[in-house]
């Protein structure tokens, strides 16, 4: 079991800008039959079609709605709602999905086809997270009581994984919840491994799931309640961790730093996510200036990047050029394009004369003010811009759906963002499309377009190869200004708990119901 690394490298010693810390009138409870987790921030909501999909946010769905298909420990895919599944066509426009039989939800109602399907429209139609984009060109039916079949109107090879935790749509909600939505955001009608306990539940303080009597794999309910604690400041979250006040919580290093020396604290990391700058408005409707390449590639050459991967995430944190993050061949992530964008100030300033906007110009960007490492990363970026005559305001927010709101809103030209890895069809698919949710402006570039009918047209499994070139695509095109690689760390109590690993080559972490009390 991997105990606590030393973190080198003069990480600044800075935390979350934040609220203060949150634990309120909350009661911390971590006792052997218990789980007890915290998070910075509090979910935008707990219905599946607009939740974030990161791994913290994922907490509060995963545990109450299960998917139609999982990942494993090794990264593949694996049955859970559905026991099998396959394409029916060489185009890959076909998907055949086998449900289990004898499913319930939570509430005790039939898990069949025809309920996936209204799930499925639900999502579709009514979703407003970050995936929702990628099912826009899918339609769902029911063939039988135990068989759907999701249809794409394009050649889709990512159709099985669209089904998995990741991408929410095949978190499949109860009927009951959906004859009226708004209390979905409130309570959970899934039919996953546990479910929300509403009495001890308190918004934006204390989320309580209890196991789900109708849930079909009592394997995977290791414990009698589960409890998601929102405590704002991080540096109260490691002193919950070093009493034995909670059992895990998502980390930064300077969380680490803090944990040192506390042998019952083990942490976990792996290839997190991506974080920068999404240059949302490439056309130029409300920053003209942005609308010419060279302008864009002036900001990505402007950036010291590992001094400033070094500052926000010390050992966890490399300097990254291209917007992709690690994972199997399929993500498309190169090596070779890592330093892409080297530091050169001087090229920076040329490119921007070259642009016509030696005077510089000013933006505003709104950033997630409760995400690691995210405060000091867009500080000591926005603080090089200017030295190349670019003002940039920035706008913070305390949580995701904040965030979105004003990213979404057409008034900001770029956002940051931290993205996590995903294969490269769907990177598009969600990010740099015109219909993407990451593109608020409906910026089309031809060239990324094309790349994305090529990739659909080929297999998942040899993808990897024109997912690279693509990922050089988007380097050139300077689409966003990506300025670190981070990992994602978990720091848990090791006499307490085991089994929490990354799953595969990616970034997930693997779900919290997998994983498993020390034994006695």
């Amino acid at each position: 079991m991997k105990r606590i690394r030393t973190v080198f490298g003069g990480v600044v010693a800075t935390v979350l800008a934040v609220a203060t810390s949150g634990c309120g009138a909350t009661q911390f409870g971590a006792q052997a039959d218990n789980l007890v987790l915290a998070m910075a921030a509090e979910p935008i909501t707990l219905d599946p079609s607009g939740s974030a999909n990161g791994n913290g946010s994922r907490w509060f769905v995963d545990l109450a709605y299960q998917s139609l298909i999982t990942i494993d420990a090794e990264g593949e895919l694996s049955p859970a709602l559905a026991e099998s599944w396959e394409f029916e066509d060489d185009e890959n426009t076909t998907l055949r999905v086998k449900l289990r039989e004898g499913l319930e939800f939570s509430n005790g109602e039939p898990l069949d086809a025809d309920a996936v399907v209204a799930s499925f429209e639900y999502f579709k139609e009514e979703g407003s997270g970050p995936t929702v984009g990628s099912f826009a060109a899918i339609e769902v039916t029911s063939d039988g009581s135990h068989e759907v079949i999701f249809t794409s109107a394009n050649p889709n090879p990512l159709l099985p994984v669209l089904l998995t935790p990741r991408y929410m749509g095949g978190a499949i909600i109860a009927p009951e919840g959906l004859e009226d939505p708004s209390q979905l955001s409130t309570q959970t009608f899934g039919a996953g491994p546990y479910q929300l306990d509403i009495e001890p539940t308190i918004k934006g303080d204390q989320y309580v799931f209890v196991p789900n009597e109708n849930y079909h794999d009592e394997d995977q309910q290791a414990f009698d309640q589960i409890e998601i604690q929102i405590i704002s400041n991080i540096t109260s979250q490691v002193q919950a961790l070093k009493t034995e006040q909670i059992d895990a919580m998502l980390a930064d290093p300077n969380a680490v730093t803090e944990a040192q020396g506390e042998e019952h604290i083990s942490e976990v990391s792996g290839p997190g996510f991506w974080n920068g700058f999404y240059l949302l408005d490439r056309e130029g409707v409300t920053t003209p200036e942005l609308a010419d390449k060279r302008v864009r590639q002036a900001l990505n050459y402007a950036l010291d990047r590992e001094a400033i991967a070094t500052a926000a995430y010390g050992d966890y944190g490399t300097a990254e050029s291209q917007p992709v993050s690690p994972g199997d061949a399929s993500h498309g992530y190169d090596e070779s394009l890592k330093h892409y964008y080297e530091y050169d100030p001087d090229k920076a300033m040329k490119l921007l004369e070259e642009a016509g906007v030696e005077n510089g110009f000013s933006m505003e960007v709104p950033y997630k003010s409760h995400i690691v490492g995210t405060t000091t990363m867009v500080e000591a970026a926005i603080s090089q811009w200017e030295e190349i005559g670019v003002d940039v305001s920035l706008v913070p927010t305390n949580s995701t759906g904040d965030w979105s709101q004003l990213y979404r809103s057409g008034d900001y030209p770029l956002t940051q963002q931290n993205s996590g890895g995903r294969p490269m069809l769907s990177n598009l698919e969600s990010h740099f499309l015109a219909h993407s949710t990451m593109n608020p402006f409906e910026v089309e570039v031809p060239e990324i377009t094309d790349a994305f009918h090529e990739l659909s047209m080929i297999d998942y499994a040899d993808s990897g190869p024109k997912s690279a070139e693509v990922s050089k695509l988007l380097v050139e095109e300077a689409v966003a200004v990506p300025i670190v690689l981070a990992e994602e760390i978990v720091l848990y109590n090791n006499e307490k708990l085991e089994n929490i690993q990354f799953l595969g080559k990616g970034s997930d972490i693997s779900f919290v119901y997998d994983w498993n009390p020390v034994a006695e």
